[in-house]
């Protein structure tokens, strides 16, 4: 929200005539205009202080009534994320750009820009002027990883402006198919001592990818690699013989395992996973096998750009946050197996700050 600036002046009173008084009578008889001066100057002062929160109170109330007022100044609402269609971040937005539309009488799309951990999506998003109906979703990938794996790539939080974000609550996991007849960690460590592992994930400098290349990494386990973009690919790769195991969200892992056809081993947060929306048996965690460095808590952030409209980024800010917030939201967010939870921005970019020091140990531990 802007922030306003109350400047607040007292003016001291004129104290030649209580001066001249005390020349005249001696110092026994300045203790009254003290006084007086002492109630002038506290009167000025509740008078300023009462001024300036009556005019703190009408800019707010004129900010709110701005808020409440707000339309969108374009045709069309795009919200932009870096996976591809049908992919978790995908779904989610889908539901919020159909809240958006309902909300606004505006039409509101999602765009699939794949590819760079998100910077192309960032790219496209700063041809256009600030505004917060140009949005994208940002995540670790694209403000944590993309800069510290790839030189050429310098993007900055800093850059955009973050209205809310949302820490994970689908971690990655690896998962088996259940033909592999593995249950846990320890036999899948077994399993690789005798047979070769060909790990399933997003392409080279992707986070599944190097979750898989620090989770092996640690274990001591060599590994190929089949890649493609989008989580249910990653899992049909699995399941059709081109890999024994995959990495991938437990959002788009769900169904497979729910079915029987796949069996998550570990995850990569720091903590045992047991969401609501995942109602499954409990994950271990990669913290409780042995690798608490490379456990990492993934946030993402609805941007626009740096400098736009207040007004327009704090509407929407409440537009989708109500949403998220309410029942409906909460609802239609669990027929896709999904929960979200909204931080506000400044809790966002300290989670996404204390990123960079795991990535930063993943990247000088398994890939010198």
């Amino acid at each position: 929200m802007k922030k306003i600036n109350l400047l607040r002046s007292v003016c001291a009173p004129v104290l030649c005539a209580g001066l001249s008084l005390s020349l005249l009578s001696g110092c026994g008889s300045s203790q009254a205009p003290a006084a007086s001066k002492a109630e002038s100057v506290a009167e000025t002062a509740a008078a300023g202080t009462s001024a300036a929160k009556e005019a703190g109170t009408t800019e707010n109330d004129d900010f709110e009534a701005k808020v409440a007022d707000w339309k969108p100044d374009q045709n069309t609402i795009t919200l932009r994320v870096s996976t591809a269609a049908g992919s978790t971040g995908d779904l989610i937005y889908r539901l919020i750009a159909n809240h958006i539309q309902k909300t606004t009488g505006t039409t509101t799309v999602v765009q699939n820009i794949t590819g760079s951990n998100g910077f192309l999506m960032a790219t496209d998003l700063t041809s256009y002027d600030p505004s917060a109906c140009e949005l994208m979703l940002g995540t670790e990938a694209l403000f944590v990883v993309a800069p510290l794996f790839n030189e050429g790539i310098n993007v900055s939080m800093d850059d955009f402006e973050i209205l809310y974000g949302s820490p994970s609550n689908a971690p990655s996991a690896l998962a088996v198919p259940a033909s592999l007849g593995i249950k846990t960690w320890d036999e899948f460590v077994e399993y690789s001592k005798n047979n070769r592992i060909i790990v399933s994930s997003n392409v080279p400098g992707g986070m599944t990818h190097i979750q898989a290349t620090a989770l092996m990494g640690s274990a001591g386990i060599e590994f190929g690699s089949v890649t493609d973009n989008g989580g249910n690919k990653n899992i049909l790769a699995c399941l059709n013989g081109d890999a024994n195991c995959v990495v991938v969200n437990t959002t788009a892992l769900h169904d497979y395992v729910e079915s029987g056809q796949m069996v998550p081993l570990v995850q990569f947060s720091s903590e045992t996973f047991n969401d609501d929306a995942w109602g499954l048996d409990p994950i271990p965690s990669v913290s409780e096998i042995g690798y608490p460095k490379i456990a990492v808590s993934p946030c993402t952030v609805l941007c626009c750009r740096k400098d736009a409209d207040p007004v327009g980024v704090e509407a929407m800010r409440r537009i989708i946050t109500d949403y998220l917030n309410s029942d409906e939201g909460k609802k239609e967010l669990l027929e896709i197996d999904s929960t979200l939870t909204p931080i506000s921005a400044e809790e966002a970019k300290e989670h996404l700050e204390n990123e960079i020091e795991t990535m930063k140990y993943i990247k000088d531990t398994f890939y010198k």
